[in-house]
């Protein structure tokens, strides 16, 4: 059985679907919602369910995540992931999007409203840059 990730001892043992009144509590919280896969292996465990089941298996540049994270969830592995590797991540209102470039930021406002962030209002529809 998958995932058959090279150099990653990860198995799906089992894939279950979850109802949605349902939910898989994580270790340290969050939920993994609508299906959660059972694993097993030699890989690192990097995350667990709150009773001990694997739900992160792998190693430094390959992971498997074994169930879908609720939206919080989702934010905090991907923050926790990127600043291994040294990635900086901004949590941004709806419809704001930052582009970088060598001397710049430019912060783009695509909602119907202003927009706030990091002490500048941005009009709606707006555009506001800054020298990094």
């Amino acid at each position: 059985m998958g995932p058959n990730l090279p150099g990653t001892d990860v198995t799906v043992t089992l894939t279950e679907s979850l109802p949605p009144s349902d939910a898989i509590a994580l270790d340290g919280g969050g939920t993994f919602r609508h299906w959660f896969e059972h694993l097993e292996g030699s890989a690192p465990v990097q995350l667990a369910t709150a009773n001990g089941r694997p739900a992160i298996m792998g190693g430094d540049h390959l992971r498997y995540l074994a169930g879908w994270p609720d939206d919080d969830s989702f934010a905090a592995i991907l923050r926790s992931i990127c600043a291994e590797v040294g990635i900086t991540t901004h949590d941004l209102p709806d419809g704001l999007r930052l582009r970088d470039t060598p001397t710049h930021r430019f912060v783009f406002n695509y909602s119907a409203g202003p927009v706030t962030w990091d002490g500048t209002t941005i009009p709606a529809a707006g555009v506001h840059w800054s020298p990094l």
